[in-house]
């Protein structure tokens, strides 16, 4: 069972909700829920999650052009750009490992529609 309520929060602590609920694709809703129950703030994401939640925005953005160009091959997404492509995702993952170490790229298939989520 639920109860709904009507709280007042900081600014501060109302964007840091809001901007965690974008990284995550959540309802900035459900992570002051969340951080009522554990009894603290939205927990900070790392700067990997930051990274990838970036470069899945910026995939979700590149998406139609993506399609029409690349539809069924995996892509590599590197700040915001497509910065490699292949038919086969292992040989692609080898090559990201070889030309981006230690960085954060989001290798995806490129599919007709956008996940839900």
């Amino acid at each position: 069972m639920s109860v709904q309520v009507t709280l007042t929060i900081s600014d501060a602590l109302y964007r840091k909700a809001r901007d965690h609920a974008q990284l995550t694709n959540q309802d900035p809703a459900n992570i002051l829920a969340d951080a009522i129950v554990l009894g603290e703030t939205p927990s900070t994401l790392t700067s990997k999650q930051v990274a990838m939640a970036k470069e899945k925005a910026a995939y979700q953005a590149l998406h139609e052009t993506l399609r029409v160009e690349h539809e069924g091959k995996f892509v590599a997404i590197y700040q915001g750009k497509l910065v490699d492509q292949d038919e086969d995702q292992t040989t692609l993952l080898l090559r990201i490992r070889l030309h981006y170490p230690e960085q954060v790229v989001l290798i995806t298939q490129v599919l007709p529609a956008l996940p839900l989520s």
